[in-house]
């Protein structure tokens, strides 16, 4: 391999690493931040960073110099997910679930360990994705324990063993051992279901769709607020393993599911989380 060649893989690993630092940054970093976070020399990262300024993929506050996330991201990220090969299939659906079950309804993927939200729907507000692109808790959200259950065991062993168990509320499980027996016992009933676990007040179930692989490749959720004691949780998680098993014969699967059931709700449950 020409050294020309090391250098320019050796510049992608450094501004995929330049990239890394501003995803668990909470805002600006300077050059002299970044060089030392990266042990490199200031002048590199000076020359790196204006080149990514150009790009648009940073910008640079003109009183600071201080650098944050350029506007590309969010471009990227919105054809990204406004493109996605599922979407045709399944936002249809989810619009469905919000006006059928009278609850937010939102659906996401799983990418390098992360869940990822791609549109999400309160039935009050037709058409907003509130969250969209963002991330759920591996270890307390019903997504996060759906996606995890039915990954390899290896896999799973292996996001387990790095996984930060911040305890978001008192209900949250905080070990390995206590998520590990609740990823089993997802797997056996086939749904997922995060009881105040991220957010007090804020139930969520999420049944899986598979692909015509027949792996799992994204979540249906519908979420409420435990309060709501009109909400019947069994014709919810009825509901959504009917709608999750009829998208994934819709996507070519002919993976068996745990439960199918068509569940009849007149009118929907009022008033959506």
């Amino acid at each position: 391999m020409k050294d020309g060649t090391v250098t320019r893989y050796k510049t992608l690993h450094d501004v995929w690493r330049i990239l890394s630092l501003f995803e668990q940054s909470a805002g600006e970093m300077s050059v002299s931040e970044i060089a030392r976070s990266l042990d490199i020399l200031p002048s590199k990262a000076s020359r790196m960073l204006r080149a990514m300024e150009a790009g648009g993929l940073l910008e640079r506050d003109a009183k600071t110099g201080r650098y944050r996330i350029g506007a590309r991201f969010l471009q990227l990220g919105l054809k990204y997910l406004y493109t996605h090969p599922l979407r045709r299939t399944i936002l249809p659906h989810v619009e469905q679930m919000s006006v059928d079950l009278g609850l937010t309804a939102s659906w996401g993927i799983f990418r390098q360990g992360r869940v990822i939200i791609v549109d999400r729907l309160r039935p009050s507000v037709a058409q907003t994705v509130p969250l969209i692109g963002s991330e759920m808790p591996l270890h307390s959200s019903s997504y996060g324990k759906l996606f995890l259950a039915y990954l390899p065991e290896d896999q799973q062993q292996e996001i387990l063993n790095t996984l930060r168990y911040e305890r978001l509320t008192p209900h949250t499980l905080t070990s390995a051992i206590s998520l590990k027996k609740e990823l089993a016992a997802t797997l056996a009933r086939g749904y997922a279901i995060d009881r105040e676990e991220s957010s007090l007040d804020v139930i969520g179930i999420s049944a899986p769709v598979f692909d015509e692989s027949n792996a799992m490749c994204a979540a249906l959720t519908a979420a409420y607020k435990a309060s709501r004691s009109e909400v019947n949780e069994e014709e919810v998680i009825c509901y959504l393993l009917d709608k999750s098993a009829f998208v994934s014969r819709q996507l070519g699967s002919s993976r068996a599911l745990h439960h199918e059931a068509t569940v009849d709700i007149p009118g929907g449950i009022d008033a959506g989380l």
